[in-house]
C-alpha cells in the first residue's frame, strides 16, 4: 500500500518515478479500472470508498467543460486520496466544443481553425486535416437518394459501417454514415443533419478508418489548454492522461497525442484507439515510448453484458501472460439487472477476489510508468505455469486446450489425446535474443511433438519457428533447444501439438528463459 501511494504522489507531481538507473520491476501484470464520462457524484464517491477499502485506486475520465461544483467537490476529495483524474476532452469530442457563456462562444469562434459556429447552441466546429491520397482510401461508386447512400457494390457492405467517413469528390466534403433500419444515412462530418444532394452512380472515397483524417496540432493544443484550465478552475490536479472519446468521430493517432499532449503538456499516458489491442500493455515492449499513448481498454464488464466470472477470466489470463488489463466502464447501471446495487456489489466481489489473489490494481498512469519507464527484471521463465488457475475454471491460466486436451491443475499436467493441442497466445514480457525452451513430456515411443513459436511484431512481419521431437517412450523426457527472439517481437503465440502414437501424451513444466 505504501508503494502504491508513493507512486501516486510522484505521478500527481508530474514526475516520473523511474529513471534510467531505476531498479528493475518484476514482470507482474495486473489491472486498471477506468470509469468514463461524468456521473452522479455520489456514485463516484461510493466507488472510490469501495476501492480504498481494499487499498486500491481507480481512474476517472472526465468531460471537464461539463463539470459542476458538486462534481468538483467530490473529485477534489477523490484526487486527494490518490485516485486518477483523466482528460476525456472538454466536451467528449475533438472537432467540437460547446461554449458555456456568450463571451466564451465569441472567443472560440475567432480561432483560426474553426470551420463553422452555431450561436444558438453555442457550439463551435473545427476543421480537420484530410489525407486524400492515403493508401488505404478506397474508391467506389454509389448513389444518394434522399440522404441515403445506396446502390453501392455488395462487396462494400461490411466496410460501409456506422460512423465510417466517405469523401464526395464532386463537392469535396466528408460525410459520415449512420445506419438506421438498414439504411445508410449520411450526416456531415460533425454529425449534423446536412443532407447531400441526390446523385446517381457517382464516385465516392471510403476514407481509411482513423488514419485519413486527423486534427491539426493547433486544435489539439487548444483542447489541451481548455482541459488544463477547466481542471485548475475546479481545483483539481492537472490531467496527465488523455482518453479518446468514442462514438462518431475519427480517432486521433498516438503520434499526434504524444507530440502535443506528451511533449507540451506532460501527459504520461493515453488511450488512442488506432493500432491492435492485441499488441498492447505488455512488459518489455520494444516501442515503449509510443505505447504509453496506446493503452487500449477492455470493454468486458457488468454494464456491457458480461458477468464477474468473465472479468475474472480476463484478469487471470492477463496476469499469466505478463499483461496489464485496463477495464472500461461507463457506469451504465440501467443496463445491469438490479441497477446500481447489483453493479456495486459486483465490483465489491471482484475487488475482494483481487485482494485475496494479491493481484496488483493500479491507475492507468501508474501502469504507464511501470510498463514504459521502468526496466523490467531480466531472466526467469516467462511461460505460465500449468499449476495456476486463479479463476478456478479447471484450465491453467493463459492456455487454451483444444481437440480433447485435458488439464490436472493440481499436478500441473496437461494430457493430449491423438490430435490434441495446447495454445498460448499473446504472451508478453519476452526477453530479446536467443532464448532456451524446455518441456517435460511422457508418451509412447514414436509419438511426435511439435512446438511452434510465432512472434508478433507491429510491422506485420511476424516470424515463426518450429521444433519437432520424436519420443523414445516410457519415462519422462525433456524436450529442449533454443529459439531466437527478434528485437521487434512484442508477443509470442506458443503451440504444442502431437501426432502419431495411440496413447495419451502428458506434458509438464513449459520453460522459456533467456
Amino acid at each position: 500500500m505504501r508503494n502504491s501511494l508513493t507512486l501516486t504522489l510522484f505521478l500527481f507531481a508530474g514526475v516520473s518515478l523511474f529513471s534510467a538507473e531505476a531498479r528493475p520491476v518484476p514482470k507482474t501484470g495486473g489491472v486498471c479500472f477506468r470509469f468514463d464520462d461524468n456521473k452522479p457524484p455520489e456514485q463516484w464517491r461510493m466507488m472510490g470508498e469501495l476501492f480504498e477499502r481494499y487499498g486500491y485506486r481507480m481512474s476517472l475520465a472526465l468531460v471537464s467543460q461539463e463539470l459542476n461544483e458538486n462534481h468538483a467537490r467530490v473529485l477534489r476529495e477523490l484526487a486527494g486520496k490518490g485516485h486518477s483524474l483523466m482528460d476525456h476532452l472538454p466536451n467528449h469530442a475533438v472537432y467540437r466544443i460547446r461554449a458555456r457563456t456568450p463571451r466564451e462562444f465569441e472567443e472560440y469562434s475567432r480561432l483560426p481553425f474553426v470551420d463553422h459556429a452555431d450561436p444558438k447552441n453555442r457550439q463551435v466546429c473545427f476543421r480537420y486535416e484530410l489525407n486524400r491520397e492515403h493508401p488505404r482510401n478506397k474508391r467506389f461508386r454509389a448513389s444518394i437518394r434522399g440522404g441515403v447512400l445506396c446502390a453501392f457494390p455488395d462487396s462494400m457492405k461490411r466496410e460501409l459501417g456506422s460512423t465510417r467517413k466517405i469523401l464526395m469528390p464532386s463537392d469535396g466534403k466528408v460525410y459520415g454514415i449512420r445506419i438506421r433500419n438498414g439504411e445508410r444515412r449520411l450526416a456531415d462530418f460533425w454529425g449534423g443533419k446536412a443532407i447531400p444532394p441526390d446523385q446517381e452512380n457517382a464516385e465516392f472515397v471510403l476514407l481509411a478508418a482513423n488514419a485519413a483524417i486527423q486534427p491539426s496540432d493547433a486544435l489539439l493544443r487548444f483542447l489541451g489548454s481548455v482541459s488544463r484550465a477547466n481542471f485548475q478552475a475546479a481545483g483539481l490536479p492537472v490531467p496527465r492522461s488523455w482518453i479518446q472519446p468514442g462514438g462518431w468521430e475519427c480517432f486521433v493517432s498516438a503520434e499526434k497525442i504524444s507530440g502535443i499532449y506528451g511533449r507540451e503538456f506532460g501527459y504520461r499516458s493515453a488511450d488512442c484507439v488506432p493500432g491492435s489491442s492485441r499488441l498492447n500493455c505488455f512488459f518489455n515492449d520494444p516501442a515503449s515510448g509510443i505505447q504509453r499513448f496506446r493503452m487500449r481498454p477492455d470493454f468486458t464488464g457488468l454494464d456491457n453484458g458480461q458477468d464477474i466470472p468473465a472479468m475474472k477470466r480476463k484478469i487471470a489470463e492477463s496476469l499469466a501472460k505478463h499483461q496489464v488489463k485496463i477495464f472500461i466502464s461507463h457506469m451504465w447501471v440501467q443496463r445491469v439487472k438490479g441497477g446500481w446495487d447489483a453493479y456495486f456489489k459486483g465490483y465489491e466481489e471482484l475487488l475482494a477476489w483481487l485482494k485475496e489473489c494479491r493481484i496488483p490494481v493500479r491507475t492507468q498512469e501508474e501502469w504507464a510508468e511501470i510498463l514504459y519507464s521502468a526496466p523490467a527484471e531480466s531472466g526467469g521463465n516467462v511461460m505460465p505455469s500449468f499449476s495456476t488457475d486463479l479463476d478456478a475454471d479447471g484450465i491453467p491460466d493463459g492456455y487454451e486446450l483444444r481437440t480433447g486436451a485435458k488439464a490436472d491443475v493440481k499436478s500441473g499436467t496437461i494430457t493430449l489425446p491423438p490430435g490434441g493441442q495446447v495454445l498460448l497466445s499473446d504472451l508478453g514480457g519476452l526477453e530479446k535474443g536467443v532464448n532456451r525452451f524446455a518441456l517435460s513430456v511422457r508418451g509412447e515411443a514414436g509419438t511426435e511433438v511439435n512446438l511452434t513459436f510465432s512472434f508478433a511484431v507491429r510491422s506485420g512481419k511476424n516470424r515463426t519457428e518450429s521444433r519437432r521431437f520424436r519420443l523414445t517412450g516410457g519415462a519422462w523426457e525433456t524436450l529442449k533447444g533454443t529459439v531466437p527472439v527478434n528485437p521487434e517481437a512484442v508477443t509470442l503465440q506458443y503451440r504444442i501439438r502431437r501426432s502419431g502414437g495411440n496413447g495419451e501424451l502428458e506434458i509438464r513444466n513449459p520453460v522459456l528463459v533467456p
